[in-house]
């Protein structure tokens, strides 16, 4: 009897941390303010985050959960969840556009490191006004701490790559 309660527990707990995962972001309209006179809009379809296997996704205004499985003591596999159920394997990432009177005081990007190691990726960033992706340094997020990255340019998204901790 244990086991057949032990079996049904574990079933139940893997049902709720399926239902957790959120394997493409929903359609929104993306509104950024570029200056008084001239908003940039961009409907956004239905789509993954990860556009490739540990390559992370963020446009401006989101806020992401990102779950973090470890093999080896590397990053095997990252995927975005809803809620925080693993807070020690849960990055999160967020970028939004700083504005004040309407008018564009550029682009932060936050990264919250939950790991006793340093968090390394590297970045590059897609801007209004120029129709190529461009590469960005950023600093690596020291152990249990929030760093911030900012940039005077209205940023659309960034994609963000080659996740590794370091010592």
């Amino acid at each position: 009897m244990r086991k057949l309660i032990f079996l049904i527990v574990l079933a139940i707990n893997a049902i709720c941390y399926a239902q957790n995962e959120v394997p493409q972001r929903e359609p929104f309209t993306l509104n950024l303010v570029v200056n008084n006179n001239e908003p940039y809009v961009m409907e956004l379809k239905k789509g993954d985050y990860f556009v490739n296997k540990k390559v992370l996704q963020i446009y401006s205004s989101e806020k992401l959960n990102v779950e973090v499985e470890f093999k080896n003591d590397s990053i095997y596999s990252m995927k975005v969840v809803k809620n925080i159920v693993n807070p020690k394997n849960t990055i999160i990432v967020e970028l939004k556009q700083d504005v004040k009177d309407q008018k564009s005081l550029g682009s932060t990007l936050s990264v919250k490191n939950p790991f006793d190691k340093k968090l390394n990726y590297n970045a590059v960033m897609f801007i209004v006004g120029v129709n190529k992706w461009i590469p960005t340094e950023v600093t690596p997020v020291a152990p249990n701490e929030t760093h911030f990255e900012k940039w005077d340019d209205v940023l659309v998204t960034l994609v963000l790559d080659k996740w590794k901790l370091e010592k």
